[in-house]
């Protein structure tokens, strides 16, 4: 007799399985999940606490820390649902192998076992030891019907309890119905658990249904209290009540014949169906369906004693009035279809028999239903339903099915969640079995995928008080005198009052309200008082204190005031430069703890008279402090009193006196004298001053200072008192004579009281010097200044503008001369007038009035334009109409003098005249103006209407560009002749070539031949010649001129002479024979290589010119099939947008992309934590201890220093082990980034100092140190905030904007060629016929889609009908979750494809079946064109029934290997199969290729490669300028300053600033070369290249190929040296030639406002990076971290020991003594010392 028959595993086969299952299992922190395993029941053992998680086909054993302690294997079985338990496979033909779900998990406390029930033999039960689940205590043999306990079908629910009894324990099942064997078995059992035959429900209770198909019980859950087992269900009655609803029946504990079962209806008012429930003290919690879908949820209470009461009062119908109520309705009756009926006993039955009996009836519903109002409404469906209670508060824990936790704060009828978080994948719904721990601390959290522990309150997370009251979490609360967030029960002083504030209520933290006095003198010690409301009381031998920054001080409790006395002087950190107070935090604290905080400053008042030197007593009394100002001996003080007799000028602080402040100081009023002073006349300067009563009775010299350039200027002067307290300063006469270049300058003023003592000036006060002879260097000038200046024209020896007493009276100049006219610009104009034209010159007018009427040109009136007048210099005006070829001079009459005449003259000549007049076209020439012309209005005249030119070019105006210019063909001059040799396409350099003219106008000529113009841009025109010589035009000479006509411009660029093949000559033949012979001999070898080398480079140079010319044809030409491309891809984002504004950028978190940074190459960090053996916790407790002394050690920066140092200096220590132990570093350093920063910094300086002897420009250009890849590391968590917040959207938005574009067109799948691409060597050169398609897509219960969802969608899927059968699914999943992240999508390689048609028409699709085409050897991945499946199809992605050998598997999930790996179906002979797509890949091999092929052939070969075909070429042009916007839009982002520029980036930055300054470098070239080395290609172009490593996406090869061409584009970007494209130069380098210059520009301006912006400070750094290092907070991988770090130090562990010991300041700190004490805890040995 044998057990379940198992699967026949071969012995080694279960043992490798077993050690599978051991090492599979990912138990992180706080998590626990087995790879393709699904999880379905989880139980308690509520002595030690031990987990048991029933799983499919597993049973597994967890600690309470989710540890794995054992694992059970339970399946796959042999089985049917159809059969009953059997031994021999012919009983049952058609067992299967079959999967064991776990049905039922229990735990029997008393017994020590655990019950587990699965799904095969028709759900029968085993048990198992709790100390080790491996190990079987009962499994039935031969199970008959009465064993049959779990339901055989997963999707039915089996609820149980173990009820202990009086010497014994017993079990209660309750169970709905399954499969067709499972109609005998009754929906509620007691069995038995122990005895002859355990889990048999022989002669024990049934309930017993009369007919299944009316009573189809659903079992929500089971409870049980001290009296009572509850069962939570959901049935239809009778078919007279077909209508499902909510029921809750009850049992007596006791009762093992069930006859005191009553049920009773449940209802949440307006609410469906109970989905979820929990039996709280006291109260039963239920989760009913809401909203029209029910796809909402709903929270009832139903108070355990009004349960009761119902049950009772049905109870008591039944029994005493035959189920009628007094209102003689039915109220009670028996349900589920048996013979018994309600009947009329005693009216004490009820009480005689509380748990029934035989004579009593049985099974009892209730029809009035308990109802009660929802607490609660939630958008989600509930799964599962847990309740604490906990310092007097009740909260629950709802699990929803889209694997979210909820807390609940249960408060009298109301309720609210308080917290929410994402525990289990999204879409996966959390179980019903939603434990909390022994201790009340943890929750367990299980859905099919993983069982997490959740903190039932996460208070200690909280850092401050402010976030630990914003939680408003009812457990927590702010624990005042222990300073940190806490439970109640944790806070020793919780019940006392101001010592715990609770989250849930108190708003406000402990804070210091007011300070007395606010602020205080720093000389001077003295007391502060703080106001402190809700102050917690002390024990009488406790006591606050503060501290002002490192000084403590007692403090002294009075009420809610506090008292503290404030530093000594010499104990206040001196003010920062420049100010004059310190400002420092001041802490209320107990013992260590912080109990609140402010700041409080100290004042200097010393340092306050110096912050204004002009205003040095407004200054003093003026300020925030408390200063007044000692006017006699110009001191600055804060007490209340100057020098004995000495008057005080009171700060303006001092409320009670009344004269006060910087009005009351004495002080320069203003001017007096005028504030203009001519230079080189002598001027008397008079001031105004005021509060004079300060000095009475103090005689003193005054002195007036005058701040001239260069110099300081003193003139005595003398106090005249016109007032009791004002007075006239008088300065002595003087001259000045400065050095002026503009025409006015003002001179600061001020007055002193002897030689030092300064008077304030109450304002800004200066004199203004000028001079007439600057700025007015004619007579209109002169007379036109301002006739405060009083500056005269004198007309003597050296006519000049002067001062008017500087100028003799008998030279003064009243009338200016005759206005003098030097230019005319433009020289010609239109009849039509309307023309502006400049006239420049002097003497033109003071005014505009005297030019308003005073303009004619060429005898007709010109009208000025005032806006652009100047005085005498200019005049603007606009001519009047004239006749056609009417002349004349230009002249100026001003006033009555005599005119000004032009020496040039003005011609009238005709506008252009359109030369095409249609109905819609006019075409006009535009004629020749001189260089420099600005036309004043540029239009069209249609009979008397007129056009501007802006109106009709859409607002853009006409311009005139230069002449372009053009340099002769020859390089040796104009009059050498050009050799062109036939076939060459002519390049011809030049300026300004594209400016004003397209190529289309402008015409080459080669004599009498044409050259056809192909490409023309800024400097450079390429024409194709004519194959043969032409002749020479018009006789000209022998050669044929080379002549480009562009607009009225012709260029004669010189002769061109083609060169011809050499003609036979006539020499006889036996002389050329000879000849022939004799020169072959001697120049054979020369000569053929020669012609070799000639042939080659001028065949590259004609591919590379005929490759611009098409360049620049074909980008021309794809313009309007890009305008649509980009017109769809902005659709398709602007969608993108709507779906990113609900689900987010799918950003990875930080520590997931920390990692990838820290550990390219390895998916993460390839840290796993390793699982302890048993036996095993000393040692490892031993090396735990070990590694935290070398954490400690890591802290000493000369160890640190010196550890980096010795590795980088050992020969086998290798760049990857450089770049791997800089990377552990960066982990175990993360929580000390400032640390970590200062470490990098001195690398950094000694990396500058190794290259500046070499080469500087060398610096950082790979990663071939430590500190290189230290400094990588560094930027990329610097730079995640800005990832996130700045850079990342349009990085994504590029990424997606690629992907879109690339499935638009088709993708072989064997070669990963694509259509779409921007890289040539990923481009697919074939004209491949495609037709796009659109598939309704089928999203529900039973496809992949979201879980949950109780209705089909149908979703329209973009497609092409030549994609294979994965890259369809691809798509599909890609639009059906577009919102989700890349990792929590299903795998393409867990679906198939499914095509429905009709009712019944379902054909699985695949990309190889029986119906796959083979030829020759070639078989062809099958396409929707191959099924013909018509636009508009339906289609369902179903879960795989088998996961067999796939194409798209073997090809790999990222994409395929290149056409020279192509997979081989089947092995054979030669000539094996071999798969195809799209395009046959090359047959022969790269071998046969060089054996079978000469030299010529491969060389044609290379050539034919290089010269890409136009419509290849057009593909990649067209992607090119589709993705330009989001290429810009990268680009912008991440070179932009418009948003704060990251910290990190201008720390970094300001220190390779000061490195080139400690080391003399002033090249801006290396400078340039270092920034770009260690921010532009370190960081950024990583995240071009790999957008994985930031967000949650799967990049294929055609998107990695694109953004690499994009990524070489950024990096030419970055580069110092010019960027030339050349003949050699990769098509993808030419794509972006042109938009590179515009990039560098940006890459350079950014450099540039980086170091003009302000600097970084040291205390902003740290600051940040304080915020910063608790972002990764993985212990088990930073304990791992050092583990492999320690792994490093072992191997070279006798050099650094060395090295330590060598160093004379290591052997004081015993560095080496510390790491011998490390290694000997790592590796458990004994230390030698």
């Amino acid at each position: 007799m044998v057990a379940p028959v198992m699967a026949p595993w071969p012995l080694f086969s279960l043992h490798l399985l077993l050690l599978f299952l051991l090492l599979l299992p990912l138990t992180r922190a706080h998590r626990f999940s087995v790879h393709n395993t699904s999880l379905n029941h989880l139980v308690l053992e509520p002595g030690q606490g031990t987990l048991y998680v029933g799983a499919v086909n597993h049973l597994f054993q967890l600690s309470p820390e989710l540890k794995m302690e054992a694992v059970a294997v339970t399946g796959p079985v042999i089985d049917s649902p159809d059969c009953v338990p059997f031994h021999d496979l012919a009983e049952c033909p058609q067992a299967q192998l079959t999967d064991n779900a776990n049905q039922l998990l229990l735990v029997s406390s008393r017994a020590q076992e655990l019950v587990a029930c699965g799904q095969v033999r028709q759900g029968v039960c085993e048990k198992r030891s709790l100390g080790d689940v491996t190990q079987v205590l009962y499994q039935a043999e031969d199970p008959g019907d009465g064993q049959f306990v779990a339901a055989n079908t997963p999707g039915v629910t089996t609820v149980g309890l173990v009820v202990p009894l009086p010497g014994r324990d017993l079990l209660l099942v309750a169970r709905g119905l399954a499969g067709k064997l499972s109609a005998g078995v009754p929906p509620l059992t007691v069995r038995q658990l122990a005895g002859p035959q355990p889990f048999s429900s022989e002669g024990l209770g049934r309930l017993v249904v009369g007919d299944f198909s009316d009573y189809n019980n659903s079992y929500v859950g089971a409870f049980s209290d001290t009296h009572f087992a509850y069962f939570v269900f959901r049935r239809r009655g009778a078919r007279a009540q077909a209508e499902y609803r909510s029921y809750v029946a009850r049992v007596c504990l006791g009762d093992v014949n069930l006859y005191s079962y009553v049920e009773v209806p449940l209802a949440c008012h307006g609410q469906g169906l109970i989905q979820a429930a929990f039996l709280a003290p006291d109260t039963l919690l239920g989760a009913f369906a809401a909203g029209t879908s029910q796809a909402q949820a709903a929270l009832c209470a139903f108070p355990l004693a009004d349960l009761d009461k119902s049950m009772e009062q049905a109870r008591r119908l039944c029994y005493t009035t035959g189920g009628q109520g007094p209102s003689g309705m039915e109220e009670a009756t028996v349900e589920y279809g048996v013979t018994s009926r309600c009947i009329t006993l005693p009216p004490d039955s009820p009480e005689s028999y509380p748990c029934g009996d035989e004579h009593t009836p049985s099974p009892i519903a209730g029809r009035q239903p308990l109802e009660a109002q929802p607490l609660l409404q939630l958008g989600q469906p509930i799964s599962a339903v847990a309740a604490l209670q906990a310092d007097g508060h009740t909260i629950a824990f709802l699990g929803d099915t889209q694997g979210q936790l909820h807390k609940v704060f249960l408060n009298s009828s109301q309720s609210q969640i308080y917290h929410s978080q994402q525990v289990g994948p999204p879409g996966s719904a959390i179980s019903p079995d939603l434990l909390v721990d022994n201790s009340g601390n943890h929750l367990y959290v299980l859905t099919a995928q993983q069982v997490d522990r959740i903190l039932v309150a996460a208070c200690p997370q909280f850092p401050n008080c402010t976030t630990c009251l914003q939680a408003r979490d009812p457990l927590c609360g702010w624990c005042i005198l222990q300073g940190r967030c806490t439970r109640r029960g944790e806070c020793g002083r919780a019940a006392q009052p101001n010592q715990w504030l609770w989250s849930y209520e108190d708003n406000y933290c402990l804070h210091i309200q007011s300070l007395l006095p606010a602020q205080h003198p720093r000389q001077e010690q003295g007391q502060v008082t703080l106001s402190v409301p809700r102050l917690p009381t002390l024990a009488m031998d406790e006591y606050f204190h503060c501290a002002f920054g490192d000084y403590d001080s007692l403090a002294h409790v009075e009420g809610p005031h506090v008292v503290c006395v404030t530093p000594p002087g010499d104990q206040v950190p001196p003010n920062p430069p420049g100010s004059d107070h310190v400002t420092l935090p001041l802490a209320l604290m107990f013992e260590d703890v912080v109990v609140a905080a402010t700041t409080f400053s100290f004042y200097d008042c010393s340092a306050v008279q110096a912050l204004e030197v002009a205003a040095p007593c407004r200054t003093c009394v003026g300020s925030l402090w408390r200063c007044h100002w000692c006017p006699q001996s110009s001191h600055c003080v804060y007490s209340e009193h100057c020098p004995e007799g000495e008057k005080t000028v009171y700060s303006a602080q001092e409320v009670d006196i009344q004269v006060r402040g910087p009005g009351a100081c004495p002080q320069v009023e203003g001017l007096a004298s005028p504030q203009l002073v001519p230079v080189g006349w002598e001027s008397h300067l008079a001031l105004h001053i005021q509060n004079l009563h300060y000095f009475r009775g103090l005689p003193a010299l005054y002195y007036c200072w005058l701040e001239l350039p260069g110099k300081l200027q003193k003139l005595p002067a003398f106090l005249e008192e016109t007032s009791k307290d004002s007075g006239l300063i008088h300065c002595q006469a003087q001259q000045f004579h400065p050095s002026m270049s503009q025409r006015e300058l003002p001179v600061p003023i001020y007055v002193t009281r002897g030689e030092i003592q300064r008077l304030d000036n109450a304002h800004d006060l200066h004199v203004t010097l000028y001079d007439c002879a600057v700025g007015h260097p004619d007579c209109s000038h002169c007379q036109a200044a301002n006739g405060s200046l009083s500056c005269l024209w004198c007309g003597d020896g050296q006519p000049s503008c002067r001062y008017g007493p500087l100028c003799p009276p008998d030279t003064v100049e009243q009338l200016c001369p005759t206005p003098t006219i030097d230019v005319i610009e433009p020289l010609t104009g239109p009849p039509e007038g309307g023309l502006a034209i400049t006239i420049l010159g002097s003497n033109l007018g003071q005014a505009f009035t005297d030019v308003q009427n005073a303009v004619t040109v060429a005898g007709q009136p010109c009208n000025p334009e005032a806006s652009l007048y100047r005085i005498s210099a200019r005049i603007v005006c606009v001519i009047s109409p004239a006749p056609n070829g009417t002349a004349g001079p230009v002249q100026v009459a001003i006033k009555s003098r005599p005119p000004g005449i032009s020496t040039q003259h003005f011609i009238y000549q005709c506008s252009t005249l359109c030369s095409v007049n249609s109905s819609s076209l006019l075409l006009c020439h535009s004629p020749a103006v001189p260089d420099g012309a600005i036309p004043k209005r540029v239009f069209f005249a249609l009979d008397n209407m007129q056009v501007d030119f802006a109106s009709a070019s859409g607002g853009q105006g006409f311009l005139y560009q230069p002449n372009p210019r053009l340099v002769p063909l020859s390089h040796e001059g104009l009059t050498h002749p050009y050799r062109l040799k036939p076939g060459h396409v002519l390049d011809v350099e030049g300026e300004g070539l594209n400016l004003g003219i397209s190529k289309e106008e402008v015409r080459v000529h080669i004599g009498d031949g044409e050259c056809l113009v192909k490409t023309l841009t800024l400097t450079h025109l390429y024409c194709e010649p004519p194959h043969h010589a032409p002749q020479p035009a018009n006789g000209s000479g022998t050669l044929p001129q080379f002549v480009v006509q562009m607009g009225n411009v012709r260029l004669a660029l010189g002769p061109v002479q083609y060169e011809a093949e050499p003609t036979m000559s006539t020499f006889p033949v036996e002389a050329q024979v000879g000849l022939g012979l004799g020169a072959t001999v001697l120049i054979a070898a020369v000569l053929l290589l020669t012609l070799m080398y000639r042939h080659k480079s001028k065949q590259a140079l004609r591919d590379y010119q005929k490759v611009l010319v098409q360049l620049e044809n074909l980008e021309t030409g794809v313009g309007d099939q890009c305008r649509k491309e980009f017109t769809d891809l902005m659709t398709e984002m602007t969608d993108l947008t709507s779906d990113l504004e609900a689900s987010g950028i799918p950003f990875l978190d930080y520590r997931t992309y920390a990692e990838r940074a820290f550990f390219p190459g390895h998916g993460g960090c390839p840290l796993q934590p390793e699982l302890e053996g048993p036996g095993e916790e000393d040692r490892c407790a031993t090396m735990h201890q070990g590694l935290t002394q070398l954490s400690n050690l890591l802290n000493s920066k000369l160890f640190l220093l010196t550890l980096i140092h010795t590795l980088e200096e050992q020969p086998n220590f290798s760049q990857r082990d450089r770049c791997h132990v800089a990377s552990l570093l960066s982990l175990a350093l993360h929580s000390k980034l400032e640390y970590l920063t200062d470490i990098l910094r001195t690398l950094l300086g000694d990396l500058a100092a190794h290259y500046v002897h070499r080469n500087p420009k060398l610096m950082l250009r790979r990663t071939e140190t430590m500190v290189e890849k230290l400094l990588t590391n560094w930027l990329s968590i610097c730079l995640y905030d800005f990832l996130k917040e700045v850079a990342g959207e349009p990085l994504y938005m590029l990424f997606r904007a690629i992907k879109y574009q690339v499935d638009k067109g088709p993708v072989d799948a064997v070669t990963g060629k694509a259509k779409r691409t921007l890289n040539d060597s990923h481009l697919l050169r074939e004209d491949v016929e495609f037709r796009p398609l659109t598939l309704m897509a089928l999203v529900g219960p039973e496809s992949c889609g979201v879980a949950g969802n109780s209705e089909v969608q149908r979703m329209p899927a973009r497609v092409l009908d030549i994609d294979t059968i994965t890259q369809v699914k691809e798509k599909m999943l890609d639009q059906v979750y577009k919102g989700t992240p890349f990792s929590q999508r299903p795998s393409v390689h867990s679906l198939d494809l499914e095509w429905r048609s009709g009712l019944a028409g379902h054909l699985t699709l695949s990309d190889e079946d029986l119906t796959s085409v083979t030829q020759n050897h070639w078989k062809r991945l099958n396409t929707l064109q191959h099924y013909k499946v018509p636009d508009g199809a339906t289609v369902v992605l179903i879960p795989q029934l088998h996961n067999g050998d796939t194409v798209s598997q073997r090809l790999g999930q990222t994409g395929c290997p290149s056409g020279e790996n192509i997979p081989m179906l089947e092995d054979g002979e030669e000539g094996g199969v071999r798969l195809w797509h799209l395009v046959k890949a090359t047959e022969e091999s790269e071998g046969a290729k060089v054996r079978h092929s000469s030299l010529r052939e491969r060389e044609r070969e290379r050539a034919g490669a290089k010269a890409i075909p136009e419509i290849y070429l057009t593909r990649l042009l067209s992607m090119k300028r589709t993705l330009q916007k989001f290429v810009d839009d990268t680009f912008q982002a991440i070179l932009s300053v418009n948003r704060p520029v990251p910290i990190a980036v201008k720390y970094l930055f300001d220190f390779l600033d000061e490195l080139a300054e400690k080391h003399g470098i002033e090249d801006p070239e290396t400078l340039h070369i270092w920034k770009t080395n260690s921010l532009l290609l370190r960081f950024w172009v990583n995240a071009l290249k790999n957008p994985q490593l930031i967000f949650d996406v799967r990049v294929s090869d055609n998107e990695d190929a694109i953004l690499a061409v994009i990524a070489q584009t950024f990096i030419d970007s970055c580069m110092v040296s010019e960027h030339k494209v050349g003949r050699d130069s990769p098509v993808n380098k030419l794509l972006y030639a042109r938009e590179i210059p515009r990039y560098k520009q940006m890459v350079e301006k950014y450099y540039a406002d980086i170091h003009q912006s302000s600097p970084a400070s040291y205390q902003e750094m740290n600051s940040a990076l304080a915020e910063l290092s608790g972002n990764y907070t993985s212990a088990p991988h930073c304990l791992e971290a050092l583990r492999e770090l320690y792994n490093h130090i072992h191997r070279y562990y006798d050099q650094i020991i060395s090295a330590l010991e060598e160093d004379p300041v290591a052997q004081k700190m015993q560095l080496a003594c510390r790491l011998q004490q490390i290694a000997a805890l790592v590796e458990n040995k004994v230390t030698d010392l």
